[in-house]
């Protein structure tokens, strides 16, 4: 695993003069593991373009190494507008392990490519910061609300014409 080890380190050697001499002591040695964080869409069901929505992240350590102290923060784009809190303080995630956020985003686009930027700092205290773009595909525009069917239309249509026909039948009987 990453972190600091002490190592016990046994020497023997001989002087000029021929006189065999042992020594122990202990060496430092440090072992790094620069931790894997995947970020991925969770959930943008109710995500539409036009209409406040929400989109979940999870946030996904898959490296041997644990974080720490990870924060994240969304920043600001062509494709959304950010409405509430843009940041989030996620915590340590351990090895193997993954954390899922929430923010509130109105999409101007049908494909919002979200900008997040991440922090946060390995076993050994290493700070690492990235900013990676999510793309979050919305469920729908606004415009496929008010789009019908052309199959709804074809039945209208046929119910008319039934309407019709029976009303001018039962007038000539």
């Amino acid at each position: 695993e990453p972190g600091y080890y002490k190592l016990p380190l046994s020497m023997t050697f001989y002087d000029q003069e021929g006189t065999q001499t042992e020594k122990q002591d202990y060496i430092g040695v440090i072992v790094k593991a620069i931790p894997e964080l995947k970020i991925y869409v969770e959930d943008n069901e109710n995500l539409k373009q036009g209409e406040n929505g929400d989109v979940s992240l999870k946030f996904v350590n898959k490296w041997v190494s644990d974080l720490k102290f990870l924060d994240v923060e969304i920043l600001p784009g062509e494709s959304y507008n950010i409405i509430g809190s843009s940041q989030a303080y996620v915590g340590d995630l351990d090895s193997d392990d993954y954390r899922t956020e929430t923010f509130k985003i109105n999409p101007t686009n049908e494909k919002v490519d979200l900008q997040v930027k991440y922090s946060y700092k390995d076993d050994n205290n290493v700070e690492f910061e990235t900013t990676k773009t999510i793309v979050v595909d919305c469920n729908c525009s606004t415009n496929e609300k008010q789009k019908t069917s052309p199959m709804i239309i074809v039945v209208i249509v046929v119910a008319l014409l039934a309407i019709i026909v029976f009303s001018r039948r039962k007038k000539q009987q």
